[in-house]
């Protein structure tokens, strides 16, 4: 069963947490202090797995956490610890996957609108409340049917489409399209930054190209249509 989640920025400021059992703002801060102090001791000591994630096992709970870097309006790398928590008896098998998957989510929340937010070092932590919905939506779905037929909702064309490689091209391939696309996991990659449009409008003909050349003409046509409609819908786990 799944615990809960946590979003902390780098120095340990608990930026979003969600905890399916209540849970004082005093524990609240414990845990977010707890997985910090995971996140720290984990880099010096512990070895990274091929896919990014981290995981400490405990008696009565299992935290499994990645690092993800982004940059900020100076430039700057902003770094944040994603961490999913959840009763031991789940031994773990599926939680990297759903920790990418909530990453991609969150990310692109509200059109992207979070994404944008913890780029700026966001103090109005209340801004991303918002998910609880979402993750209250989650936790009611089956994992199975949600990782076979529910996409992340897109938080732009281009992240769409990044989001939708993944049935096209290894995360391997992906990650070389654009210095600043880095990989989320094993299967989805995400932009760091904003690119220019001249830029971002390169990149989507380089991967439409790509797309072509591996799989025929109208691939990358019908994908990016499909985004375009995908754009305006909501982004719960149940659409």
């Amino acid at each position: 069963m799944i615990k809960g989640l946590l979003v902390i920025q780098q120095g340990g400021i608990p930026v979003y947490s969600f905890m399916q059992e209540k849970t004082t703002d005093e524990q609240e801060l414990f845990i977010s202090s707890f997985v910090t102090a995971i996140q720290s001791f984990a880099k010096m000591v512990m070895s990274r797995e091929e896919d990014g994630v981290l995981r400490v096992v405990m008696p009565h709970a299992v935290f499994v956490f990645r690092i993800l870097t982004l940059h900020n309006e100076k430039q700057k790398d902003v770094q944040y610890c994603f961490a999913l928590l959840a009763d031991s008896e789940k031994k773990g098998e599926d939680l990297p996957e759903m920790l990418e998957y909530l990453m991609v989510c969150f990310l692109a929340h509200e059109s992207g609108r979070f994404n944008k937010e913890l780029r700026k070092t966001s103090q109005d932590l209340v801004v991303y409340k918002a998910f609880d919905e979402f993750m209250k939506g989650f936790l009611r779905s089956d994992w199975k049917t949600v990782r076979k037929k529910v996409r992340p909702a897109p938080a732009s064309i281009l992240q769409g489409i990044l989001n939708e490689l993944r049935n096209y091209m290894p995360i391997e391939q992906i990650v070389t399209l654009h210095p600043k696309i880095q990989r989320l996991g094993p299967s989805y990659a995400w932009l760091s930054d904003d690119i220019p449009a001249g830029e971002e409008e390169n990149l989507m003909k380089k991967i439409g190209q790509e797309l072509g050349q591996t799989y025929g003409k109208g691939v990358y046509e019908s994908l990016v249509d499909g985004i375009r409609k995908r754009l305006s819908t909501s982004s719960s786990p149940r659409d």
